[in-house]
């Protein structure tokens, strides 16, 4: 149980992490000497991330096909802790049959939504960057 327990909570700090990098990582990109005139800095941040000031609607499929991704990353995530879980599982059976099947048969279903997901991202991704380039 203390062991679960560790697991746990060891998982949940790197988890956190993960949610926390990136904005950890983005502190740097703006210069704080320069650009936070009258306009709040909008202009500087429109420049450092190559946006044209934030009030452009964004395309609707553009919107949904980036949604798309980030769920497919989030699914993917996932299938990668079931991997995970049931590498454990089978390390720590001891030998009793029964856990190792049900690890060989979490596992075998993990690594064929793992490639379904795979699949769908590289799909997501290929019509991304079509419609993004696409002459209108």
């Amino acid at each position: 149980m203390l062991f679960k327990k560790t697991f746990l909570h060891i998982g949940l700090v790197a988890f956190l992490f993960l949610l926390i990098a990136p904005q950890i990582t983005q502190a740097g990109l703006l210069n704080m000497q320069e650009g936070f005139g009258t306009d709040g800095g909008d202009a500087h941040i429109a420049e450092v991330f190559g946006v044209a000031g934030g009030d452009a609607p964004a395309d609707v499929k553009v919107v949904v096909i980036k949604i798309i991704g980030v769920a497919l990353g989030f699914l993917g995530i996932i299938m990668v802790i079931l991997i995970m879980w049931s590498g454990f599982q089978w390390m720590t059976a001891g030998g009793n049959e029964n856990q190792i099947s049900e690890a060989k048969a979490r596992f075998k279903t993990a690594v064929i939504g793992l490639i379904i997901i795979l699949a769908a991202f590289g799909i997501t991704q290929l019509i991304l960057s079509a419609v993004t380039n696409a002459v209108t």
